[in-house]
């Protein structure tokens, strides 16, 4: 997005060949030229895709990851018998947690957060996971918070 040069009327050439050098090849398929920001949300999910099917799935649908992106313990918070990890890539970059404790592992499922972060909510890239901590509540009772900074590019907390 050349906006910035364009308001301040300068010439983009120098940094449209830098990106042109760092994109993938060929240009057509992975550079872009768009008139302002919100026009890539026309092609952010194509370039997804596109970026997922290189990381190394193949098969039905290429596109797609559990786990394997996940970057477990990106954000880590201590619990008084365990650990909460924050999973800023698991599935497809929502993101997630896993918390480990004495009794066991807990990971959650992808749908787990559906009611959290229902469809409308969710992008590509929510990274949930981003910070993790937790609460005591009045009772007794503890609360896990795992916080999501990119949702609808805004960013969410829930518990």
């Amino acid at each position: 997005v050349l906006g910035h040069y364009l308001r301040r009327q300068q010439d983009p050439e120098d940094f449209i060949r830098e990106i042109k050098f760092i994109a993938s090849d060929p240009d057509e398929k992975y550079f872009f030229n768009v008139t302002d920001e919100a026009a890539l949300n026309d092609i952010v999910d194509a370039l997804g895709d596109r970026i997922f099917s290189l990381e190394g799935t193949h098969g039905v649908n290429e596109s797609a990851f559990e786990l394997e992106m996940s970057q477990i313990g990106f954000s880590i918070h201590h619990l008084e018998d365990g650990i909460l990890f924050g999973m800023v890539g698991a599935h497809d970059w929502e993101g997630g947690v896993l918390e480990e404790r004495q009794r066991g592992r807990v990971v959650p499922a992808r749908g787990a957060f559906r009611e959290e972060f229902p469809l409308q909510l969710r992008n590509h890239a929510a990274y949930l996971g981003y910070s993790v901590s937790s609460l005591q509540l009045p009772g007794g009772q503890r609360l896990l918070v795992a916080g999501a900074p990119r949702v609808q590019h805004k960013g969410q907390e829930k518990g």
